[in-house]
């Protein structure tokens, strides 16, 4: 039997992790992040890695949270996709890719953060 995640226990990197992992897929192949993006030590992941931590202070994650933001990350890759399909290199830009976030943070699953999911989106 598989064990329940705990995602209560989860830091700011398995939370930025989970949700990288979640945009690529979404991005699907021969498509890719313009470097800075996925870089784990870039100035993109810094800024969601703080904003994770923030909102940790505040709030627990949770199943709920894991789900809503892994799959606004998800459809955020998607619209990547498209975007990237655009292009003759394949490449999302980081300035694309700013532009979808925002675009991102109206998803019917990242909710105001007093239902709980979406300060984690």
């Amino acid at each position: 039997m598989a064990k329940k995640k705990d995602f209560e226990s989860f830091t700011p990197d398995d939370i930025l992790n989970a949700w990288l992992d979640a945009l690529k897929e979404g991005l699907g192949p021969g498509r890719t992040f313009a470097p800075g993006i996925t870089d784990l030590d870039g100035e993109t992941a810094n800024t969601l890695r703080n904003r994770i931590r923030g909102q940790l202070a505040l709030a627990p994650f949770n199943a709920a949270a894991f789900r809503a933001s892994t799959r606004v990350a998800k459809d955020l890759g998607a619209i990547c996709a498209i975007m990237a399909d655009a292009t003759t290199d394949k490449v999302v830009t980081d300035d694309v890719f700013q532009r979808a976030r925002q675009l991102s943070k109206l998803h019917a699953a990242c909710p105001t953060p007093t239902q709980g999911t979406g300060p984690f989106c």
